[in-house]
C-alpha cells in the first residue's frame, strides 16, 4: 500500500477581469505573479510565501459567483497593519478575535471574492 500525503490546496477564483485581478492581489495583498498564461488562455496564479490562489478568467457556463478562501498564518495583526492603510479591509470584517479561536480579518477582490486571512488564538 502506498503512502499517500496531501501537500497543499490552491484555491481557484472565478475572476471577470485576470489582469486586474493580477493587479489587485500584487499591489494591494503583496503577492507576487507566480504564472500568467494570459497570451493563450485567462488563467493566472499568484503566490505569497506559502500561500497561493490561481485565478480564473475563463468563460463559464454560470454567471460568476464570488467565492470564498481562508489562510491561515503567523503574524495575523501585521498582515492586518500592513494591508488596513490601503482600503482593502472589508467594513464588516475588520481584524477581531472570533468566539471559533480565530483572529482574522477579511478583504474582497474586485469580483467580490472574499478572502479571509486568520491566525489560531
Amino acid at each position: 500500500m502506498h503512502e499517500v500525503q496531501l501537500l497543499a490546496a490552491i484555491p481557484v477564483l472565478s475572476v471577470t477581469d485576470v489582469p486586474r485581478s493580477l493587479a489587485f492581489y500584487r499591489d494591494q495583498l503583496g503577492f507576487a505573479t507566480e504564472f500568467d498564461m494570459g497570451d493563450v488562455v485567462p488563467y493566472a496564479g499568484v503566490r505569497r510565501g506559502e500561500m497561493a490562489l490561481h485565478l480564473d478568467g475563463g468563460t463559464h457556463e454560470f454567471a460568476h459567483i464570488p467565492g470564498n478562501c481562508r489562510f491561515h498564518l503567523r503574524g495575523v495583526d501585521g498582515l492586518y497593519e500592513e494591508l488596513a492603510p490601503r482600503g482593502v479591509v472589508k467594513p464588516d470584517e475588520q481584524l477581531a478575535t472570533m468566539p471559533h479561536g480565530l483572529r482574522q480579518f477579511s478583504v474582497l477582490d474586485p469580483d467580490g471574492n472574499r478572502i479571509t486571512f486568520a491566525e489560531p488564538v
